[in-house]
């Protein structure tokens, strides 16, 4: 036994069920023992269920990390919203306590001053949060910012012009959250 090769028989099953007999050439060295096909296999096995339930405890890792992204995220939300919503707070006191004014005090001037002044109060605190208005009164119209209502004629303006505002649009940090509603002029 020079080149120490044994030959070793080894029934195969093949995908009908019949067996089949095959002649398969295994080189041996002095020190390997025969192999042991049954050990191989729960060796596979073993590897296999560590893989699997590593994949499981992976994956539920994954699930507990998307749950609690989703839940810091709607915290985040939350917590801004606070944060605006307190300084508005103070302009609904202000038009609660206008309103109990008006109710003893008869002044409608005094009355219409503190509505303007919490009117400011309110587009201050917005404007700190990054909301402007969109001006659109004698410029051109844009559908980007404006939306057309109503057309007129105007010899005095241009076509395409905005010629008056129905209703304000607002803008948060640059992006349009509520276009202008606008009369547009139309030379025929």
């Amino acid at each position: 036994m020079a080149d120490k090769k044994k030959t070793l028989k080894k029934d195969m099953v093949t995908e009908s069920g019949k067996d089949v007999k095959t002649n398969t050439d295994v080189k041996h060295d002095k020190n390997v023992k025969d192999i042991k096909y049954d050990e191989i296999a729960k060796h596979y096995k073993e590897k296999y269920n560590l893989a699997f339930s590593q994949f499981q405890r992976l994956q539920a890792d994954f699930d507990n990390y998307r749950k609690r992204v989703s839940k810091e995220k709607l915290d985040i939300g939350n917590h801004a919203k606070e944060q605006i919503l307190m300084p508005v707070l103070e302009a609904i006191d202000n038009l609660e306590r206008a309103v109990e004014s008006s109710k003893t005090n008869d002044d409608i001037v005094v009355f219409k001053e503190g509505i303007e002044l919490t009117l400011k109060q309110l587009k201050d605190t917005l404007a700190k949060e990054g909301l402007s208005e969109i001006v659109s009164v004698g410029e051109k119209f844009d559908p980007a910012k404006h939306e057309a209502l109503i057309t007129t004629e105007s010899s005095e303006h241009e076509d395409d012009m905005v010629f008056s505002e129905l209703q304000k649009g607002y803008l948060f940090k640059d992006k349009v959250i509520r276009p202008t509603k606008v009369k547009v002029v139309k030379n025929s």
